[in-house]
């Protein structure tokens, strides 16, 4: 689950239409991301994005989320209003084995815990649940 860090202070600093530019820009660096077809990203709510990799482990999935996050902070979507002076997102992670037997609910209960957690440790960043 990925959360762009600070949004509605964008939102108010900038305005909904440069709210919703930034969504798009976001989006794209996600739909890039994701090309490959064990990789499917939504929109999940407001700000928040879902991704769900398929055949993915708990080490490739570290890597992969911690690469996105260092690309949308690398892609410099500029704004003034934070430190980093750009635009950053905070990843929540959960990988499930196939044997595992917990419903869509749960699963994504848990990658908003760990998002949450991300989020207390300074954003920007990724964590796991």
């Amino acid at each position: 689950m990925i959360d762009i860090d600070y949004f509605k202070q964008f939102n108010d600093t900038y305005g909904h239409q440069k709210g919703d530019y930034c969504l798009q820009n976001i989006a794209k660096v996600i739909l890039d991301f994701t090309n490959s077809e064990n990789e499917h990203a939504i929109r999940y709510g407001g700000e928040e994005f879902f991704i769900c990799i398929f055949n993915c482990d708990e080490e490739n999935a570290k890597l992969k989320s911690e690469c996105l996050c260092k690309i949308i902070e690398y892609c410099n979507f500029e704004r003034d209003d934070v430190p980093s002076k750009c635009v950053t997102v905070s990843i929540g992670v959960h990988t499930k084995k196939v044997e595992e037997l917990i419903t869509l609910n749960e699963f994504i209960s848990y990658c908003d815990k760990a998002l949450y957690i991300a989020k207390e440790q300074g954003r920007n960043c990724v964590a796991f649940y």
